[in-house]
């Protein structure tokens, strides 16, 4: 049997009882109430069929026959608050009611009813008359607290919360509501006596406590809050969220971050804190590291991600966040080496791959982004950036056909994300720019930085092409010295700089610029290896400038010129 007929059949066989329920007990079953019975299953199950057009005539000349059969009714309403008919299923059901007082069902689904059609006061008439049938249904007085809510009734909710812990005791659950209801008045005093009640009955439970302390924080009650933070170390003296809010406490006495951080350390040390809790702590460091680059402070937090690493070897957070650091600091490769051990941990973390994916590209490794991309593309195929990343490293490549297809799959994905839109329009114009179509290609980048004015990537991009066309040197420069301060130690950044003042005839400028892309780099860039080799020769080191001109033909790229430098053991423009 199917779940679909399984269903039909449990629906008929309540309808069954339903009918039979609406039936005086003890009647004789005529033939005239048996056809009614059958009118009345036939129509259950072309409801529970959804064929609603066949169910209601059915109900209807079943309710003319048999004006008081409740049961009838019940259904009728069930059909009109399917099809968003609330008044007329109000009135089946509140005749249901008048006929079968005693029916839960029919009280909890009118109330259903009386919630989607905004009647909470009525919604909550229903309630209390089931919480006073059945005084020990705790859902029955929540639910009437909730409707005297919803009918900005609040004090009246509080009061019926009150009826119920006197029947019951005091809850943890009507304690947290009525809380939550006097801060939503602005009575604070009583949020907290709400609070306070429960920590009486609990005076062992540190979790109460922690809830009176965080209210505390939470409306500025420091002294308050630090006094439950010590009860609180007073019941359990390795409590890592206590002993961090009162460490929190003086941080604004310390004398510096620094000093802060340190204090941390014996919470950090403590395996049976919660690794979030810990990484929380850290995340404000890291991101005033990435805002101002600060090195001490980088390596204050770095330590502590080492303790974390020692400490919870199994979690991958750790990893992410001295990745995160490094990254900051300008130590991409350490970075990268991170980063690629939090992955081995834990490869569904987007942002950590998408952090590898930037090294690579950053760094002009084309080959290792390409692989690394495509291994992004598998486990995350729809999103458009990395669909960028693949296919930067198919242009640097010459690939042209494959990056436009998959330019084109970026583009349907990339919806109102600006940022990696202009990045896909650049990759567009930088195929203009390899095919010699220039003016395609600067229309192309003028919408790019029309989105983006801001992209460093693109920036260097644009100005690298610039230089290869030998224009607008000076334009260049500024572009690539604007991607420079958003994004430092790029290599195409550095390199467009140092290719412009090569051309500019600055070569001590050029050597330092086009040196520190040769570093981060690895020396793996032909044409970056080239235009190295151009500098030794026009500052008259032919010898450094043919060993440089060989790595870059060992590489496979370079200019056309290559071979002619080598063979004539000079420059050409």
């Amino acid at each position: 049997m199917s779940k679909t007929t399984n269903r039909l059949v449990i629906g008929i066989h309540f309808c069954v009882a339903l009918c039979a329920a609406s039936t005086v007990q003890g009647q004789q079953i005529t033939e005239a109430a048996a056809s009614l019975e059958k009118i009345f299953v036939e129509a259950c199950r072309e409801r529970l069929l959804g064929n609603y057009d066949k169910a209601i005539p059915l109900l209807e000349e079943l309710l003319k026959k048999d004006s008081k059969n409740h049961a009838a009714m019940y259904e009728l309403a069930r059909i009109h608050d399917a099809k968003s008919a609330y008044e007329p299923a109000e009135k089946l059901l509140q005749s249901a009611i008048a006929l079968a007082p005693d029916n839960e069902w029919y009280k909890k689904f009118l109330a259903d009813v009386f919630q989607k059609s905004g009647k909470f006061s009525d919604a909550a008439v229903l309630y209390e008359q089931l919480a006073k049938k059945e005084p020990n249904n705790e859902n029955y007085y929540f639910k009437w607290a909730y409707f005297l809510v919803k009918s900005d009734a609040v004090d009246r909710a509080i009061k019926v919360y009150d009826e119920y812990e006197k029947r019951t005791g005091i809850h943890e659950e009507t304690v947290r509501r009525k809380h939550l209801l006097y801060i939503g008045l602005g009575n604070n005093k009583k949020a907290a006596e709400e609070l306070l009640r429960l920590i009486a009955a609990y005076p062992k439970r540190t979790e109460y406590r922690h809830l009176l302390a965080a209210f505390y924080e939470q409306i500025g009650e420091r002294t308050k809050a630090e006094a439950e933070y010590r009860q609180i170390l007073a019941l359990a003296p390795n409590d890592p969220k206590a002993t961090l809010a009162l460490t929190n406490g003086r941080q604004a006495a310390a004398t510096d971050d620094i000093s802060y951080l340190r204090s941390l350390r014996p919470v950090f040390e403590n395996p049976s804190a919660s690794i979030d809790l810990k990484i929380g702590k850290l995340l404000p460091f890291i991101q005033k590291v990435a805002d101002t680059g600060d090195a001490p402070l980088a390596a204050a937090v770095l330590e502590l991600t080492q303790v974390l690493e020692s400490v919870h070897p199994a979690e991958a957070k750790p990893l992410a966040a001295a990745g995160d650091l490094l990254y900051y600091s300008g130590k991409k490769q350490e970075a990268l080496t991170k980063y690629r051990q939090a992955i081995e941990l834990d490869n569904s973390v987007f942002a950590v791959w998408e952090q590898i994916l930037s090294i690579r590209y950053e760094l002009g490794n084309y080959e290792k982004l390409q692989r690394d991309a495509e291994d992004v593309l598998d486990l995350f195929p729809n999103r458009a950036i990395a669909y960028f990343f693949y296919a930067a490293a198919l242009l640097e490549s010459g690939e042209m056909k494959d990056v436009e297809s998959d330019v084109e799959q970026a583009l349907l994905m990339v919806g109102n994300n600006n940022r990696v839109l202009a990045l896909l329009l650049g990759l567009k114009g930088g195929m203009y720019h390899a095919r010699k179509s220039y003016e395609k290609s600067d229309v192309v980048f003028s919408e790019v930085f029309a989105l983006d004015p801001n992209s460093a990537y693109m920036l260097s991009n644009y100005a690298y092409y610039l230089c290869a066309r030998n224009e607008h040197t000076d334009r260049a420069l500024t572009m690539a010295q604007k991607a420079a301060r958003l994004v430092p130690g790029m290599v195409r950044t550095d390199h467009a700089i140092g290719w412009a003042l090569l051309k500019k005839k600055d070569y001590t400028g050029a050597r330092e610029k086009l040196s520190k892309a040769l570093q981060n780099n690895g020396e793996e860039d032909a044409q970056l290896l080239e235009h190295f080799g151009d500098l030794l020769s026009l500052t008259g080191d032919t010898n450094g400038a043919l060993q440089y001109w060989n790595k870059a033909q060992s590489k496979g790229g370079g200019s056309a010129l290559l071979e002619r430098k080598i063979a004539d053991k000079r420059w050409y423009e």
